[in-house]
């Protein structure tokens, strides 16, 4: 994915799914503020989450299920108050499922299967109002 998405300013939604596209999402992602929806399910992209996805606030659909994404799940996730769908599974991704996900009250289906996670769950993701699908199994 070239750097220079990240000027496409207006741009509403991006998908880009299912190209064999490799190497890491360019961090100037994070400056396309009016961005919904970012799909890059079903390739080869790699290396860890961008914490600056993060600044994404008007993100209703974060899809990268399907990817070879190394690291944790960034606590500054928490934040994309306007997520209602987050799909990061069959990835590479370990460590604890960050508690800042709790904060996701819009959030409706959460996939985190097939991946190398450890701990418990965020006791508070089972107060979340709008959650109608979790998906966590090894």
């Amino acid at each position: 994915i070239p750097p220079e998405v990240g000027s496409l300013l207006s741009l509403k939604g991006l998908s880009l799914q299912a190209n064999q596209l490799t190497g890491p999402i360019p961090s100037q992602v994070g400056n396309l503020r009016n961005l919904s929806i970012l799909r890059l399910e079903k390739n080869m992209l790699s290396g860890t989450l961008p914490a600056d996805l993060s600044h994404l606030s008007a993100l209703k659909q974060l899809i990268l299920e399907r990817n070879l994404f190394v690291g944790s799940v960034p606590e500054s996730f928490g934040n994309m108050s306007a997520l209602a769908y987050l799909a990061l599974g069959w990835n590479r991704l370990s460590g604890a499922v960050p508690d800042d996900l709790e904060r996701l009250s819009n959030l409706r289906s959460l996939s985190l299967q097939r991946n190398q996670l450890s701990g418990t769950l965020p006791s508070g993701l089972g107060r979340l109002p709008n959650l109608e699908h979790l998906s966590v199994e090894g």
